[in-house]
């Protein structure tokens, strides 16, 4: 009895480890894709950093080359284009490799969330009771929130610091031996119309969302493991 009841506190443990790095990868990636899904979110940003003035197109243009570019990066269509700003292969190799990105950023959204569900499925079956659960529950949530806002601090920090040095460091980490990012103007038009403030608002939203939620299952987890004490 006592090596089945050791066992079975392991077998918890292992699921509670789990499901805090299945509940990472949810929330890590789902802030993510949260600029990618919601278009939005950069049309706000067409006016709040005066991108007609600085690449010198009309709102309509700005938002055609925007919508064909990412409708080929979020796998809507399998044309690439620009609208009327002009585009080179060497640039279209790059937005190839987002796209690659973007892809396995949803897999990892969806697959974590199915791997989450299966693993509060197996909780509730192996709990005494559906209270014993959730609190295993917020417990995996707990620890993973602290990781999460260990990590977010850290990337805040190096970001607010320099955040021109952390964009560069981001794609020589995702986009190895590779510098077709480094896009030219002339061949690329709309680099104009991706200014690096986006990128920096888009790493800001990102890092707020992940440290917000962070944040909350740490208190919410706090506050049910003291009451269950």
């Amino acid at each position: 009895m006592k090596n089945k009841s050791k066992e079975n506190t392991i077998s918890k443990k292992l699921i509670i480890a789990a499901l805090s790095i299945a509940i990472a990868l949810f929330i890590i990636s789902g802030a993510i894709s949260i600029p990618l899904f919601f278009r939005s979110f950069y049309y706000a940003q067409v006016d709040a950093l005066d991108i007609h003035a600085s690449s010198g197109y009309t709102e309509n243009e700005i938002r055609e080359a925007f919508d064909e570019m990412m409708d080929y990066c979020m796998g809507k269509s399998d044309t690439f284009g620009t609208g009327s700003l002009a585009w080179s292969e060497e640039g279209k190799m790059h937005f190839d490799d987002c796209k690659n990105l973007f892809t396995l950023d949803k897999i990892i959204l969806i697959v974590s969330a199915a791997f989450i569900l299966f693993l509060v499925l197996i909780l509730i079956k192996t709990c005494e009771d559906k209270g014993e659960a959730w609190r295993r529950f917020l417990r995996a949530g707990l620890f993973s929130g602290a990781g999460m806002l260990f990590l977010g601090g850290i990337l805040g920090i190096i970001g607010a610091i320099d955040f021109g040095a952390f964009f560069v460091k981001f794609h020589h980490t995702f986009f190895p031996g590779k510098d077709n990012w480094l896009f030219n103007p002339a061949k690329d038009e709309i680099i104009k119309i991706l200014p690096e403030e986006f990128f920096r608002n888009c790493a800001i939203m990102i890092v707020s969302v992940i440290v917000l939620l962070s944040v909350l299952l740490i208190i919410t987890g706090l506050r049910k493991w003291k009451s269950a004490k």
